[in-house]
């Protein structure tokens, strides 16, 4: 085992948030699969589950300004891509931009610092990045590269899982909890292993 890259995988803030998405959907999972939230056992899973969601948006406070700064960059530098391409960047950071305000506002409203209609912004955060992850997965087929590479196969794993997982937040699908919380869980373990 190397010491500095265990070292270095868990004191970076993004595998932090990926291992606690991990547990999120896991807690989600078992309710879903073994534990009713009627249950004493179940009703302590949904507490972890929403725990680790409120944490989460905690720590992202501040992400936005780097879509911002990339947002500013495709706005203003010479435009390589071809149009379609570029306005799919531009489509796919106004929606990030869009997801953080929305997540900042519902988190707000959680912790009770604001009176807002907390599902009303919660669907909108979900539809936010549930148009992210949209643009990510056409950005990612249009890419040059090898298609066949385990990095490719393990990227577009993790994108047809945030697909199913927030589509159905975002009311886009009608899966199942189950489904919906093994799609985050594999998510947030395929990001784990590839920042590894």
């Amino acid at each position: 085992m190397d010491v500095d890259r265990v070292i270095k995988f868990s004191s970076g803030y993004g595998t932090k948030d990926k291992a606690l998405k991990a547990v999120q959907w896991a807690a989600k999972l078992l309710v879903a699969t073994s534990y009713p939230g009627d249950t004493e056992n179940g009703a302590k899973l949904l507490g972890l589950f929403k725990a680790c969601v409120l944490h989460r948006k905690a720590f992202r406070f501040g992400q936005i300004l780097g879509n911002l700064r990339t947002l500013n960059r495709l706005l203003t530098e010479v435009n390589a891509d071809g149009a379609a391409k570029w306005g799919v960047k531009v489509a796919q950071q106004l929606f990030w931009i869009g997801y953080f305000l929305c997540d900042h506002i519902v988190w707000l409203g959680e912790i009770k610092f604001v009176k807002i209609d907390v599902p009303y912004w919660k669907l909108k955060s979900f539809q936010m990045f549930f148009g992210a992850v949209s643009c990510a997965t056409y950005l990612s087929t249009t890419a040059p590269g090898s298609k066949t590479s385990p990095k490719f196969a393990l990227q577009s794993a993790k994108l047809v899982c945030d697909i199913i997982n927030v589509g159905k937040l975002a009311q886009v699908n009608n899966c199942t909890d189950f489904q919906m919380s093994l799609a985050g869980l594999i998510s947030a373990l395929i990001h784990c292993y590839t920042l590894y």
